[in-house]
């Protein structure tokens, strides 16, 4: 299996495990619109082949989000967050850390400085703004 979708639904630490253990070459994974805390994002870390990462319509909390930033995903080149509501410290930090990361931000705020900075670097999804 190389795309696996699981929005809209709250997912517990266990279900996440058990939903990736078997999937190591899954490339694309969307949990957008899913319930997400700092435990579920630790379990993305098992899959070495994810190449693109679906959290249109969630919330990241900081703590979630700087989690994430220090997940070592060497693959995972692109990151989905359209309509999401995005920690005003973690996201920059995930920013800093996952420097060949591009995201597709169409209606997410982030701070017009980071936006600029986000372009300046080519690292936003341009048929996705």
């Amino acid at each position: 299996m190389q795309t696996l979708e699981r929005g809209d639904i709250a997912l517990t630490t266990e279900d996440v495990s058990r939903m990736l253990e078997n999937l190591p070459a899954l490339r694309q994974l969307s949990l957008a619109g899913g319930e997400l805390d700092s435990d579920n994002i630790r379990q993305l870390s098992k899959l070495h082949s994810l190449q693109m990462l679906d959290l249109s319509n969630c919330e990241l909390s900081d703590d979630v989000l700087k989690v994430f930033a220090e997940l070592t995903c060497d693959q995972l080149v692109e990151m989905r967050l359209n309509a999401s509501r995005l920690g005003k410290v973690g996201f920059p930090h995930l920013v800093r850390r996952q420097k060949n990361m591009k995201f597709a931000l169409v209606d997410t705020e982030i701070a017009p400085e980071l936006m600029d900075y986000l372009i300046s670097q080519g690292r936003l999804r341009r048929s996705l703004i």
